[in-house]
Order: C-alpha cells, then sequence, then structure tokens
C-alpha cells in the first residue's frame, strides 16, 4: 500500500491499515524509515531485502522489539539489533540467533528487564546462577526455568519466594519441606500454602501465618487444622466463607460462628443449625449482610428486632420476613425508606396504605 497522495510524506504513519496477505512497499527508504520508527512492527509487511537492511531494522526493534521476528536472519545473529530488541522488549529474545541467547551481556540485559525472559535463555545459562539469580530478582516465578540444580538452591528458592511466593510452586521438593522458605513464600502471598509438603500443611505455625493474611487458604489445610479452632478462627476474620472447610464440630462453635459472620453475613449458611436460631449470632449476620435473613432460622424471620436490622441493612431482606412482620408498618416504612424497590415485599394491605406509598 501506497500513502495516498493527498497526505504529505513527512505524515505516512497515519496510512497504515495493511491487509496480511500484501507488501507494505512504500516509495523511499526514508518512507520505511518514517514508518517503523511509529509502529516497529510494520517491519513483517515489507520486502525481504528491506528486513535485511540493519538501519530500518534498528528502528524498528527500538520502537518494538517484538519487530525481531520478522528481521532476516542474519540480523537476528547481529549483536547490535538484538541488544537493541531486548532493550525494547524482553522476550524479543525468543527470536535471537542461537549464540546470542547464550550471549551473557544480551541475557543480563534481558533478564534485568523482565526475569520471565529466562525461558528464552540457552541450557547452559539457565543453569548459571548469577543469571538465575537475576531472573528470580525481578520476576520469582522464573525460577520455573531455572535448571532442576538451581531449584534446589536454598539462598536463589528464598530470593524467588520473597519476590512471587507461588514460585515455590517450582522450588525442589526438600525446599517446599523447608519451614523457613515455606513461611517466606506465604508471607508473601498465603496460595503459596497450597504448595508446600504435606507435613507443613499440617503445621500450626505455617496454618496460623497464612491464615492471618488470607482466611481462603483454610480450604487447602489438612483436617487436622480445619478441626484446630485457633487456625479456623485466624482464616474467618479473614475470610468468613472460610467457615465452610472447617469440621462440622466447629460449626457449631458459637464463638467461631459470631467471628465468621461479623466478617460476611453470608457465612450464616455454613453455621450449624441450632446456632442459626441464636438471635444474638442472627443480629450479628444481619447488622452485616441483610440478606443472611434469608439462613436465620424460621422463627427469627419472625422476630422484630432480627427483621429490622436486616431491613436497615437492605431494605429487600423483608423479602425473608414473615407474613406477619411483612404487614408491619413501622418494618415495611425502614425497608422502603432504605430502598423503595422493597415496595414490593410488603403485605397486601400496606401497599395500598397511604404513607407507605407517599414514602415509595
Amino acid at each position: 500500500l501506497l500513502q495516498p497522495p493527498h497526505l504529505p510524506q513527512r505524515r505516512l504513519p497515519v496510512l497504515i491499515m495493511i491487509h496480511p496477505n500484501h507488501l507494505f512497499q512504500p516509495r523511499s527508504r526514508k518512507a520505511v524509515n518514517q514508518a517503523v520508527q511509529h509502529h516497529g512492527l510494520l517491519l513483517q509487511y515489507v520486502t525481504s531485502p528491506r528486513q535485511a537492511d540493519k538501519e530500518e531494522v534498528l528502528d524498528a526493534v527500538r520502537q518494538d522489539g517484538m519487530a525481531l521476528e520478522w528481521t532476516a536472519q542474519e540480523l537476528r545473529a547481529d549483536r547490535e539489533v538484538v541488544l537493541a530488541a531486548v532493550e525494547q522488549r524482553s522476550s524479543a529474545l525468543k527470536f535471537a540467533a542461537e549464540k546470542l541467547r547464550a550471549d551473557r551481556e544480551v541475557v543480563f540485559k534481558a533478564v534485568r528487564r523482565d526475569g520471565l525472559a529466562l525461558q528464552f535463555v540457552a541450557e547452559e545459562l539457565r543453569a548459571d546462577r548469577e543469571v538465575v539469580l537475576v531472573a528470580v530478582r525481578q520476576r520469582g516465578s522464573a525460577l520455573k526455568y531455572a535448571a532442576e540444580e538451581l531449584q534446589a538452591d536454598r539462598e536463589l528458592v528464598l530470593e524467588a519466594v520473597r519476590e512471587t511466593g507461588c514460585a515455590l510452586a517450582w522450588a525442589a521438593r526438600q525446599l517446599r519441606a523447608d519451614k523457613e522458605v515455606v513461611l517466606e513464600a506465604v508471607r508473601k502471598n498465603s496460595d503459596a500454602f497450597e504448595y508446600a509438603a504435606r507435613q507443613l500443611r499440617t503445621d500450626k505455625q505455617v496454618a496460623l501465618e497464612v491464615m492471618r493474611r488470607d482466611g481462603r487458604a483454610f480450604e487447602f489445610a489438612t483436617r487436622q487444622l480445619r478441626a484446630d479452632k485457633d487456625v479456623a478462627l485466624a482464616a474467618v476474620r479473614r475470610h468468613g466463607l472460610a467457615l465452610m472447610h472447617a469440621v462440622t464440630d466447629l460449626r457449631a462453635d458459637k464463638e467461631l460462628a459470631i467471628e465468621a459472620v461479623r466478617q460476611n453475613g453470608v457465612a450464616l449458611g455454613y453455621v450449624a443449625e441450632e446456632l442459626r436460631a441464636d438471635k444474638e449470632v442472627a443480629l450479628e449476620a444481619v447488622r452485616k449482610d441483610g440478606w443472611s435473613l434469608a439462613w436465620v432460622a424460621p422463627q427469627l424471620q419472625a422476630d422484630r428486632d432480627v427483621v429490622l436490622e436486616a431491613v436497615r441493612k437492605n431494605s429487600e431482606a423483608l423479602k425473608y420476613a414473615t407474613e406477619e412482620l411483612r404487614a408491619d408498618k413501622e418494618v415495611v416504612l425502614e425497608a422502603v425508606r432504605k430502598n423503595s424497590d422493597a415496595f414490593e415485599y410488603a403485605a397486601r394491605q400496606l401497599r395500598t396504605d397511604k404513607q407507605v406509598a407517599l414514602e415509595v
């Protein structure tokens, strides 16, 4: 495609809408330079001789390192071109010639910018401790691409999990059973708990460290820990719905139930049946989330105090009140003042009441 004749040559980049089956063939070298300086990936559409023109290729990769994919083979082996490409986009290393993926200067430039570029590094340098250390300090998950012996290097793994806790997934088995390593990982990211060795997933100190950060990890705890009240309390204080993973006996513990519903009223749905009939527990739940009225025992759905607290938090909780309370003018007024949508759940006689209608 050529530049439309009514546009001055210097404004060439505005023309670009190129079909993949057509080559971009502007009239001059200057035009190519202008185009790739603005859109490096346009290099894929120029003719082969231009993809071998070092000056034009340098312009392209400086704008977008991934343009290296479309350069002539000999330029992918050109150190200056590849350095320019990885300086702009580390993952451009993928398209470099093999000898440059084994070049320490090129590799260091790439992994310093993005540790995940380690995946494109020559095998011998993925076993180079200095290279891998730079990579995991920049992006802990680069540990995935390190040589096996370095995944068993304690210092290196500690650096990785300090940057990204879930890098623990690629640590050697013995390090996933190392308490210090695992604690560092879960302090950074509680999801790393899933990758700890089984014996540490039964360790109370590790579990407490995890739950104090993210109660959702309670799901991955062993049954032994899910039966431990201290661990369960730490979990539900951070994530009330963690209560669903507690053993049955703990779901009947009033202290635990109150802590869970204070964090998330909907956790009432996982509380033992006898505690759903406990007014103190029910009040804590509906004060947090009016919708939790749906899970309180039927006798408390008829309790005026509980229902009033529920509709003050969420007016449409009126839906779960007994017929008698949906005909209680004070309760209905509280609900519709909060949100007029609750009017639909009022008893029929109140939907014809002038005061209620005016409030709505």
